[in-house]
């Protein structure tokens, strides 16, 4: 932006690189100017036709994304050096995401601040216009904890020419992992390897309790509400629907038999509404809740489609799409043992760690059946999963379990490999936590090298444990992954740590390396 040194009165010299503490003080400073730019730019309009064209907006980015998706496999597969239509498709990916994240962002300002009194149409120029404000504003929010967090280099230095120039090695590094992040994603659609825990079954009486314990409806009643707000959708031929809260909970009695306070339940659970100001988190939530570069929080239109407009009627609002792709996302989290329950249930906490270790277990049988199906384990490999290092030594416990123990016997090489199912961190904060779990003081990297080391100086007991004589093996460490990680471009790591996928699109070649 033209003159932002003297907008957010810069008063650091120019031409200078900042250090962190005035780097950091000048991206807050900058933020909350932009904050403030978009608060000034959406009270010039009317609301209900901004929130009407931004909620199209997002559902037109999903409609893209699915299409997109579906033709991208095709692409894909057509050619013989696809690098190209690659290379094309990371473009698009990366437009949508640069698109999705500034109009959830406008849309929950929206939904909280709406004593708007304006009438006026937002022209296609002003929208476009606001559309690029709200990104400036993300980008720099991201910038900020680049800087806070330092897993990459991000300088600052105020310019003369009143912008602020910036300087770090983050484009090419993302580049590189979005572009392999994009090729397992078309991989996985058109293989369909990934099993989801859900499978489409009926919850069990335990999920659906644990659900009702966190939202106050069961998980089988939420398939349905959703069932029913995306027929009326259908029904009405309509990608925004908008209805009258007690028409809803009418609806809701004639097509489910539900009592009104079962309905309002399940409105208020999956709605954002008015609350004045936006920064000031709604009750029982905490600022990482409403802030739009926090990923996987609970208070989000990410999760929340609903819209409940500020008048007598309490009108409902809400795009189709996103009530389909919010279910699937908080399915998603709930299963993979993401979704965060700072406030939740005794009962909740436990179900989703639960989940958590169920999905690690999967992801480990499905490494171990790939090894089995790809090696000759009758001749020259041995594999064994799940060996259990503590009950060898029975005295002080710590070295944990190896997932998969593979035992190359030609080449009397020992692979001591951890499985790792894992959401590829999406933003700054969840980078940090992904570097903080491999490299950090108990992370895994050193309570894999401390097995490694024990299994080293005890190759004669561990032999005794499986029946194999493996005295005078080496030893190597490997990490498998469940998705391409920004971590294995942004750190060394003295272990591997290879995705999955790149392990069955290579084949067993990924060995080689250890020859």
């Amino acid at each position: 932006m033209d003159d932002l040194t003297n907008k957010v009165q810069c008063d650091f010299d120019y031409n200078q690189k900042l250090n962190k503490k005035q780097s950091l003080e000048l991206t807050h400073r900058i933020v909350d100017y932009l904050l403030d730019c978009i608060k000034k730019e959406i009270v010039k309009y009317d609301w209900e036709d901004l929130i009407q064209k931004l909620i199209l907006n997002y559902e037109n980015i999903l409609f893209n994304r699915f299409y997109l998706s579906s033709t991208n496999i095709y692409s894909l597969n057509s050619y013989d050096n696809p690098s190209n239509i690659l290379k094309d498709i990371v473009t698009d990916d990366h437009e949508l995401d640069k698109l999705g994240l500034p109009t959830r962002t406008l849309i929950e300002i929206l939904s909280a601040e709406q004593n708007f009194t304006s009438v006026v149409k937002i022209s296609n120029e002003s929208f476009d216009n606001l559309m690029a404000l709200s990104y400036v504003y993300i980008e720099w929010t991201l910038g900020s904890d680049y800087i806070h967090y330092e897993n990459v280099d991000f300088e600052i230095t105020p310019l003369k020419s009143g912008r602020i120039g910036t300087k770090t090695e983050l484009d090419d590094i993302l580049d590189t992992f979005r572009t392999n992040r994009t090729l397992e994603h078309m991989n996985n659609l058109s293989t369909n390897i990934f099993h989801e825990s859900s499978g489409g079954e009926k919850p069990s009486d335990k999920e659906d309790d644990a659900f009702k314990s966190e939202f106050g409806i069961t998980l089988t009643d939420y398939a349905k509400f959703i069932s029913v707000l995306i027929s009326l959708a259908i029904c009405g031929e309509k990608d925004i629907v908008f209805i009258h809260k007690s028409k809803l909970v009418d609806t809701l009695k004639d097509e489910l038999d539900w009592e009104y306070d079962k309905s309002v339940q399940a409105i208020e659970s999956f709605s954002i509404s008015h609350r004045g100001d936006w920064e000031t988190p709604p009750e029982g939530f905490s600022e990482n809740d409403i802030n739009p570069w926090v990923f996987r929080r609970p208070y989000s239109y990410y999760l929340k489609p609903l819209i409940i407009k500020n008048n007598a009627d309490e009108t409902l609002i809400y795009g189709f799409r996103n009530v389909y792709h919010s279910g699937l996302n908080l399915l998603k989290l709930i299963y993979k043992g993401l979704y965060k329950t700072n406030n939740s249930s005794k009962k909740f906490k436990s179900f989703k760690s639960k989940m958590l270790d169920v999905k690690g277990k999967e992801f480990n049988e499905m490494v171990f059946e790939w090894l089995k199906d790809n090696l000759d384990t009758f001749k020259k490999f041995y594999l064994r999963s799940n060996v259990k290092i503590d009950k060898i030594i029975k005295n002080n416990p710590q070295y944990g379990d190896i997932d998969v123990l593979l035992l190359d016997k030609e080449k009397k090489h020992l692979f001591s490999i951890e499985c790792k199912d894992i959401e590829s961190a999406k933003n700054p904060r969840q980078i940090n936590h992904e570097i903080k779990n491999f490299f950090g003081e108990n992370g895994w990297i050193k309570k894999h090298q401390k097995r490694e080391v024990w299994i080293k100086n005890n190759l004669d007991k561990l032999g005794d444990k499986i029946g194999q004589d493996i005295k005078d093996y080496n030893v190597f460490s490997i990490f498998i992954v469940s998705q391409v990680l920004p971590t294995i471009y942004l750190k060394k790591s003295p272990i591997d740590i290879i995705p999955f996928s790149k392990i069955k699109y290579d084949g067993v070649t990924f060995l080689d390396k250890y020859n």
